[in-house]
């Protein structure tokens, strides 16, 4: 009988071992199996990640392509609009040397007119409209004369105001 219970003993302890060692090994294996499938995983993401990596950097050079030839247009429309400015003032320029000019040359012709004007002694319709475009003519090369001799942009609509 103590054999027996030895045995019995010596029987369920050999069993637990070998149950616990069994169990030891299937975990084992199913955590070999759990790592290497995300070790699968991660070297998969870290493959799309690198693909991604390539791609951005593809971009990344060909958007300092596009801002180079951006800059490159910039600076070529800056120019081209100083360029085009330049010329605009100059023709600017000469149109009011033109302006000054030709009001110049009308002063001599309108002082005679001022001077015939005031020589009329009448009231009909006739005189009294000559005397009005006279005193309008005049106000206008003044302040055209005015505009010019003060350096600031002519404004036909400030001329006509003037009237």
């Amino acid at each position: 009988p103590l054999y027996n219970a030895v045995l019995i003993h010596v029987a369920e302890s050999s069993i637990e071992f070998v149950f616990s060692v069994v169990s030891i090994a299937f975990f084992a294996f199913y955590l070999k199996l759990v790592t290497v499938s995300e070790i699968e995983k991660l070297e998969s993401k870290i493959q799309e990640v690198r693909s991604k990596v390539r791609e951005s950097k593809i971009l990344n050079h060909e958007l300092i392509a596009q801002s180079k030839e951006l800059k490159k247009a910039q600076k070529h429309l800056m120019a081209e609009v100083s360029l085009r400015a330049k010329a605009i003032e100059d023709k600017n320029e000469a149109i009011e040397e033109f302006i000054l000019h030709n009001t110049e040359t009308l002063h001599g012709p309108l002082t005679n007119l001022s001077i015939a004007v005031h020589k009329f002694k009448g009231e009909t319709q006739l005189h009294t409209l000559l005397r009005v475009s006279h005193a309008e003519l005049t106000q206008v090369i003044s302040g055209i004369n005015q505009t010019l001799q003060s350096d600031t942009k002519l404004n036909r609509g400030a001329i006509r105001k003037t009237r």
